[in-house]
């Protein structure tokens, strides 16, 4: 004959293992603070302690004792509630992950509201059963027994399952096959399970379904919602760098490239070398997901502005105040800054003017500053570029992301703009 109760006890440590193992991966993801990703997380860190709790009943069941029938009944309350709120978070899931898809209709948003009251008046129903026992009860002998409306808890959390089911089969247009798959798998293979254990409850079949729907959301959305959220942000690096290659840049390099073809040879060979140099130093971005040392960006910095000096001549001051070299900095994050500094302020003057690029070391870390003395601009009037734009918001977003950084302008109209970037000490 078998012995369910083994049997059970080894299902929920498995249960466990998994869930725990899920649940490093996704503590341990680079989208984390993502709000999906956040969703599950919390699943499964409230999952685990309701498998735990499910483990010791099964262990205790029928153990003599006072004391082991009450914290039976506080075992058994727990993991019920516990069990409820993961059904309210894997349809929270689902909404989030529809509003990724696309907009919900009014009609929509009130049926997912339907499947999370469902679940929560069978929460209501849990609490009143600890005094009337209407879902169940522990007897004398510390065994789980069914109230004679037990029958309620499984028809509310199948209603819940079934408004899920049909929100997914309605909006199924908006997934691919693979997510369509993965999301309905959540209604079915749970439903199933509520099926069998409302007639068969040997075997405890809810955390087996469960486990396995939480890792088919993990490898079917999960791992397929990282892999788009890389590709949008390489992407937006590849806006960003080319940003940072403006066609008139290119134009105007190449056109000062072929005056000197006639006019000075040698200066038009080491101009080539230099324009060469900076877009590879462009390209080469794309690639540094990690910081990069100071000297780097500056001898990018030092290229890019070596090709503007040929073009604008005695217009274009600069001057290089460096104190401090030895640090590290995102890539791409002080050369966006100097190139505004050159085509918004200084060639927007008729007698050009300076631009100094200063780095210094503090206390709290290390100060970058960008100083010219240009037209400058009301920041309460700014109305920049869509490209400008973009390439001091990456700036920011880059310093926050990767070293805690920030990006401060200041600027008045006549009298030049100033960019500070603070980069904390290691």
């Amino acid at each position: 004959m078998l012995d369910y109760q083994q049997i059970n006890i080894t299902i929920g440590v498995i249960c466990v293992i998994k869930c725990m193992i899920l649940l490093i991966c996704t503590l341990a993801s680079d989208y984390r603070k993502e709000k999906l990703h956040r969703c599950l997380t919390l699943a499964l860190a409230i999952f685990i302690p309701a498998l735990i709790l499910n483990i010791i009943n099964i262990s205790i069941e029928g153990s003599a004792g006072i004391n082991m029938i009450f914290f039976q009944r506080a075992a058994r309350f727990i993991a019920f509630i516990l069990a409820n709120v993961i059904l309210i978070l894997i349809t929270r899931y689902l909404m989030i992950f529809h509003e990724m898809k696309t907009a919900l209709s009014k009609r929509a948003v009130l049926a997912f509201y339907c499947a999370g009251a469902a679940v929560l008046v069978n929460i209501l129903i849990i609490i009143v059963s600890q005094f009337n026992g209407m879902y169940y009860y522990i007897d004398e002998s510390n065994m789980f027994i069914r109230g004679n409306y037990y029958f309620v808890n499984t028809i509310l959390a199948l209603i819940s399952l079934i408004i899920n089911a049909c929100i997914i089969i309605a909006h199924r247009r908006v997934f691919s096959g693979r997510e369509f798959t993965f999301l309905f798998s959540y209604a079915l293979i749970p439903l199933c399970a509520n099926i069998l254990y409302f007639f068969y409850t040997d075997i405890f079949v809810h955390s087996l379904s469960i486990t396995l729907t939480i890792f088919l959301f993990y490898v079917g959305i999960q791992n397929e919602m990282e892999r788009q959220l890389k590709e949008k942000e390489n992407n937006a690096r590849i806006a960003v760098m080319l940003s940072q290659i403006q066609p008139h840049f290119l134009y105007n390099s190449l056109a000062v490239i072929k005056h000197l073809c006639s006019t000075d040879p040698k200066a038009a060979q080491e101009t080539v070398v230099e324009f060469s140099e900076y877009l590879r130093g462009n390209i080469d971005s794309l690639t540094k997901n990690e910081l990069i040392p100071f000297e780097k960006e500056l001898h990018h910095i030092e290229v890019y502005l070596k090709i503007e000096k040929k073009r604008f001549e005695d217009k274009l001051n600069i001057i290089f105040d460096i104190q401090s070299k030895d640090f590290m900095i995102p890539a791409l994050t002080l050369q966006p800054i100097v190139e505004n500094a050159v085509r918004h302020g200084i060639t927007k003057t008729e007698d050009g003017g300076t631009v100094i690029i200063r780095a210094e070391e503090t206390e709290e870390g290390y100060i970058l500053s960008v100083i010219d003395d240009g037209i400058g601009f009301d920041l309460s009037e700014i109305n920049m570029a869509d490209s400008v734009r973009m390439g001091i918001e990456g700036v920011r977003n880059r310093l926050a992301a990767m070293c805690g950084g920030a990006l401060d302008i200041s600027s008045k109209p006549d009298s030049g703009t100033t960019a500070i970037i603070t980069i904390p000490g290691s």
